[in-house]
């Protein structure tokens, strides 16, 4: 069964409200440059649904919506929104969950055309990109960092040999 009710509201308070919160602090910086770039952390879970991820999932594709929301209404004040949408990232809470033998590495890797989990710094290069001038026409994208795991429609057997 999927978590309960307040456990599903915490996900979405902390994921939806506070990156809509934080966005709308900076935008009011923003607004007064009339310039800025917001780049929010989505997920590849935006496109399907993941056992026992319930709240996750429904709060990650909340925060494409509301990115992109976000870029239709602050456009005419010169202010982009966009989304990294990450893979599993090679992160501490992500090692953890390998460690403890709850996270599935070598089905996610086996997803991945790549073959690999994301490192923090991919996810922080694209970021540093949809903020540069070189991205001045990027807004309301999400932007997969996952190598090619949501363009897979099924299990890629790697053969590396």
């Amino acid at each position: 069964m999927t978590c309960d009710a307040s456990e599903f509201e915490r996900v979405l308070s902390v994921n939806v409200t506070g990156s809509f919160l934080l966005a709308r602090a900076a935008a009011r910086m923003m607004q007064a440059a009339r310039a800025g770039s917001i780049v929010m952390i989505g997920s590849v879970y935006r496109i399907g649904g993941a056992p026992q991820r319930t709240a996750y999932c429904a709060s990650k594709g909340a925060v494409h919506n509301l990115a992109q929301s976000l870029a239709v209404e602050w456009g005419p004040l010169d202010i982009r929104v966009n989304v990294v949408a990450p893979t599993g990232t090679r992160a501490p809470m992500v090692q953890d969950l390998i460690d403890r033998g709850l996270y599935d590495l070598v089905g996610v890797e086996g997803r991945t055309p790549l073959g690999q989990l994301a490192d923090p710094q991919d996810i922080a290069e694209a970021c540093a990109f949809l903020c540069t001038p070189a991205a001045r026409m990027i807004s309301g994208v999400i932007l997969p960092v996952d190598g090619g795991w949501s363009a897979n429609a099924f299990v890629l057997k790697r053969n590396d040999g």
